[in-house]
């Protein structure tokens, strides 16, 4: 597997808890269909997983969490998700 983050002993818990607080508060519909187009890849017909991405794109930019990337990305500020 790959190793993206790695922490001192002593830093641990803290650490895997921010990380899972930063996951938890990012745009977690996304992160679904990424998860999903990921695995799908492994195995997939390439058609079919270009297809799905598309179909997850379209998800995706309809939900409320995208508008509020939008919005913050304008305003220059962080957004706030709702996983909706």
């Amino acid at each position: 597997g790959i190793v993206n983050r790695v922490f001192a002993k002593d830093d641990f818990e803290d650490g895997w808890r921010a990380l899972a607080a930063q996951l938890a508060a990012g745009p977690t519909i996304a992160y679904r269909y990424i998860k999903d187009n990921i695995n799908r890849a492994v195995d997939g017909d390439l058609v079919e997983c270009m297809d799905q991405e598309v179909t997850y794109h379209l998800h995706c930019g309809r939900t409320e969490d995208h508008l509020e990337a939008s919005k913050a990305f304008v305003e220059k500020r962080p957004p706030v998700f709702h996983g909706r």
